[in-house]
């Protein structure tokens, strides 16, 4: 049996993240040392790839992602704002694979399900639902289709669902 330190740990690639405090540990998943950390505000989540590390916080009065490239991982990548939501919105814990972020945004009249390209900056809803929760949602990149599982809840259920080829186009550089 393994502890890791810290709190809400992510796994991804070959390293994981943990959340300590205010501060993100990243992980070496081989030699379990600490390859870095870092301060990060107000983080309650965090997602992690070889490339990328994605969290959210609550800064402000306000959930935001933000991502930080880890290409060094020794010398994390500024800060990059890549979502926000104001009052009453929330947004979902992070998913991340290669240079797709995916994430849920809650609103009080629609839930959305969105992906973030982060080598080219864009951004796209992937799902919408005004009357249905959309959360949780996974992201797998594959050679020709990415492949996104995520949850639908409705005053009756909840049910996983699985779709392949919905979120390609939020990487590619258009």
């Amino acid at each position: 049996k393994l502890t890791l330190p810290g709190t809400d740990p992510a796994v991804g690639d070959l390293r994981a993240a943990v959340i300590v405090g205010e501060r993100i540990m990243l992980i070496d998943r081989v030699d379990l040392g600490v390859i870095t950390e870092f301060s990060a505000p107000g983080v309650d989540a965090v997602a992690v790839s070889e490339q990328w590390l994605v969290y959210r916080a609550h800064l402000h009065g306000r959930d935001v992602m933000l991502a930080r490239s880890i290409a060094d991982p020794r010398n994390p990548g500024e800060e990059k704002p890549i979502g926000a939501v104001p009052g009453l919105g929330q947004l979902g814990r992070p998913s991340v694979d290669g240079n797709v972020v995916v994430f849920a945004i809650a609103k009080t009249n629609v839930n959305r399900i969105v992906s973030y390209g982060l080598d080219s900056g864009k951004g796209r809803t992937v799902l919408a639902s005004r009357n249905s929760a959309l959360s949780n949602p996974s992201v797998r990149q594959g050679d020709e289709v990415t492949k996104l599982l995520y949850v639908r809840a409705t005053r009756d259920r909840q049910r996983a669902y699985y779709s392949s080829g919905t979120v390609k186009s939020a990487n590619a550089s258009e």
